[in-house]
C-alpha cells in the first residue's frame, strides 16, 4: 500500500487554547543511513510519539533498557525523555510510520505504557494496513 508514497514527513505547527489531543505530525520513512539517531533527553519540542516498524529493524534505548524494534512492533515515547532510537549497524534499513501527538495524550500513553511497556506488538492488529513486502 505504501510502496507508491514518497518517504516524507508532515509536521503541523499551531497553537491552541483548547486542551485537546492533537495530531501534530505524521510520517513514513525508510531509513538506510546509519547516522539516523534521535537522542531525546535534550529535545526542545514536546510531544508523544508512536512509531510502528514496517520492515527492517531499529533500536530503542530507554534509561538502561534496550529493545530491538522489528516489523510489527511499535514503541511509545514521551519527548523529551531519557531515550534514544536509531538504525543499528547490523540493519540495512528501518521502514516505519510514526504519529506525533500533543502532550495532552500523555495520560492515555501512560496507561498503555504502564500496562504493556514501551514496546508493543501490533502485527496481528495492523496487517490489513501494511504490506511489509511493499
Amino acid at each position: 500500500m505504501f510502496s507508491t508514497f514518497p518517504y516524507k514527513a508532515i509536521k503541523y505547527q499551531f497553537s491552541s487554547d483548547l486542551p485537546l489531543i492533537t495530531l501534530t505530525g505524521i510520517g513514513f520513512q525508510n531509513i538506510t543511513d546509519h547516522s539516523y539517531s534521535w537522542h531525546n533527553l535534550h529535545r526542545h519540542d514536546k510531544h508523544c510519539l508512536i512509531q510502528y516498524c514496517i520492515s527492517g529493524q531499529g533500536v530503542l534505548t530507554i534509561n538502561n533498557s534496550t529493545y530491538t524494534i522489528t516489523a510489527g512492533k511499535a514503541f511509545l515515547l514521551n519527548i523529551p525523555s531519557n531515550s534514544h532510537y536509531y538504525l543499528p549497524q547490523n540493519s540495512t534499513h528501518w521502514k516505519f510510520i510514526y504519529l506525533e501527538f500533543s502532550p495532552e495524550v500523555l495520560p492515555l500513553l501512560c496507561k498503555i505504557y504502564n500496562k504493556l511497556g514501551p514496546v508493543i506488538s501490533l502485527a496481528n492488529y495492523l496487517s490489513f494496513i501494511i504490506d511489509a513486502n511493499s
